[in-house]
């Protein structure tokens, strides 16, 4: 029987040159603890299995197809315990890469000819992610698919990869920001917990958007009321909870019409009302689009 070693290796070939530090680690491990009091900025990927972190006083457990940003200088603790390998990668980009790509997309040009930069740390919302929610998301799924993990990349590859991954990031984390502040508090950590539970939900909607949902079920996943979950989910998403699952269904009818198939069969499975109300909404669809 071949007996899976466990390891941590780093595929970087060498530090960027005239960044700071970088690393591009991969791992296969069942039993792993470590401790660290601050920690370089790092985006956590799980392949196989799950990862538990423990940030300032929360837990995430990070499965297959999910990722988590760590900050730079945060407190984190990682566990795993499995009698199954578990398989991850761990991007270290360089933190001034990072810093450089928000000031370019931040600042107008006088700000940047004038060197005002903006504040030294890039705080980037706590939160378990799934692979292709996100251009973060898309992005890492897409280095994953041609990763090697016995080549190491060049200095030329390494620095593409950080750039795009910068990139994704950032962007990502401004939408992250314009949309924290559509909810109604004014402190930001109470509005980073608030998107987090309603993230949750988001993510259990896509899961389950054909079959009948219960108001009463969400809120209980967002451990809030029905009347706070309700008022913030349509704050943050622009929809109630019943018209975002509505367009989802749409989405994925709109494919299978495309593809050829009846309005029965998608009514079938996407779990709509009839194939009569399935084809008028799909028709209003389009006129909008249009």
């Amino acid at each position: 029987m071949r007996v899976t070693k466990n390891y941590i290796k780093n595929i970087q070939s060498s530090p960027i040159a005239e960044f700071g530090p970088s690393r591009l680690m991969v791992s296969s491990l069942n039993t792993f603890y470590r401790k660290q009091n601050a920690s370089p900025f790092s985006v956590k990927v799980v392949t196989k299995g799950v990862e538990d972190y423990w940030l300032l006083g929360k837990n995430y457990s990070v499965r297959e197809g999910e990722f988590l940003i760590v900050n730079e200088k945060d407190p984190v603790t990682v566990n795993v315990e499995s009698k199954e390998q578990t398989k991850g990668v761990c991007f270290y980009p360089p933190f001034d890469l990072i810093q450089g790509t928000l000031e370019r997309m931040t600042l107008n040009t006088d700000q940047i000819l004038e060197r005002k930069t903006t504040p030294h740390h890039t705080i980037f919302t706590h939160k378990v992610n799934r692979l292709n929610s996100s251009l973060t998301g898309k992005f890492l799924a897409s280095i994953l698919q041609n990763l090697n993990h016995e080549t190491a990349l060049t200095d030329t590859e390494s620095l593409n990869l950080y750039l795009r991954l910068a990139e994704v990031l950032v962007k990502d984390q401004l939408i992250i920001n314009d949309q924290l502040r559509c909810l109604k508090s004014k402190r930001k950590t109470a509005q980073e917990e608030l998107y987090r539970r309603l993230s949750v939900v988001k993510d259990f909607i896509h899961d389950n958007y054909t079959e009948k949902l219960e108001i009463e079920q969400l809120a209980n996943l967002s451990c809030l009321s029905k009347f706070h979950f309700l008022r913030s989910f349509k704050d943050l998403y622009g929809l109630s909870p019943y018209q975002y699952a509505i367009r989802l269904k749409l989405e994925k009818a709109d494919t299978y019409h495309m593809q050829g198939y009846s309005y029965v069969q998608i009514n079938e499975l996407v779990g709509f009302s009839d194939p009569k109300n399935l084809k008028r909404a799909l028709q209003k669809r389009k006129r909008i689009k249009v």
